[in-house]
């Protein structure tokens, strides 16, 4: 089996960077929001633990093109499974972790204090008309992860979705809809389609309750699931939905209904 290795961002609310091997603002015991993932900072002592597992490494603070990084003090700088971790100019801290060919998830630390803070459903939402008047789109773009739920079919493989359909400078229209599975493409349609084809999911988006919903969005640090819908009217009407995290486990819409239509082009999948 080929193996692929994959870099998952890891995000890590740190705040400043200290003296390797001194008391630093590192300090302290660190949780993953999306697993059981830990991490133990002291002074230059970094403990990543995963249930009963535990393997302890030194770090050396590197500065050089203007970024900060932390960084194993033996071979190439990573943590084994993890890369060398960067400091960003929020304060948090950036690396990636490095996995054969799977399925895998980001991490995502915070201070162990503030976890409950960091699963607090936000709610972001805007009042935006719960009616459109234009049938006549010139951009959608859906896009979501897709491992369980949203009752689909299960025809519809798992993986990153991304649909967009756009008007063109000649009046004709261009979508392409993919669907992203680890190391490859999964479904790969990129056609030019009808503008009967156009209108008809203007008709869909009223009917799977995506405009009565129109301004939704929450989100929190629970997972990376998430969900977003975008569709442009030539009237400069709108529809604008996201969701993220725990919010993003259910879908405000009905989402089979939609890609039920889109089945209804030669939508094939990657051989």
């Amino acid at each position: 089996m080929k193996l692929i290795y994959w870099l998952v961002p890891v995000f890590v609310l740190l705040c400043c960077v200290g003296c390797s091997g001194a008391k630093t603002d590192y300090e302290g015991k660190w949780v993953d929001t999306y697993s059981d993932t830990t991490l133990e900072i002291s002074g230059n002592k970094l403990v990543i633990g995963f249930g009963e597992w535990k393997d302890t490494y030194k770090f050396k603070v590197k500065k050089d093109d203007g970024s900060i990084r932390l960084s194993n003090v033996n071979g190439d700088g990573s943590f084994d499974m993890m890369s060398e971790l960067t400091v960003l100019e929020d304060g948090s801290l950036l690396a990636y972790q490095m996995i054969l060919d799977a399925d895998v998830s980001p991490y995502r630390f915070v201070r162990e204090e503030d976890k409950e803070k960091e699963m607090k459903i936000q709610d972001l939402s805007q009042d935006l008309p719960k009616e459109i008047q234009s049938k006549e789109l010139n951009y959608f773009c859906l896009s979501f992860d897709y491992d369980v739920g949203y009752g689909l079919e299960e025809s519809w493989p798992y993986g990153d979705y991304h649909w967009t359909i756009e008007k063109l400078e000649d009046g004709t229209f261009d979508m392409c809809f993919q669907v992203y599975q680890d190391s490859y493409m999964a479904v790969n349609y990129h056609e030019t389609v009808a503008e009967d084809y156009v209108l008809g999911l203007a008709e869909i988006l009223e009917e799977c309750g995506a405009i009565a919903h129109n301004g939704y969005h929450m989100e929190n640090n629970k997972s990376v699931k998430a969900y977003s819908l975008v569709a442009n009217y030539v009237s400069g009407e709108y529809i604008s939905i996201g969701a993220k995290g725990a919010p993003a486990e259910e879908c405000v819409f009905d989402l089979s209904a939609l890609l039920d239509y889109a089945e209804t082009l030669d939508i094939h999948y990657e051989e």
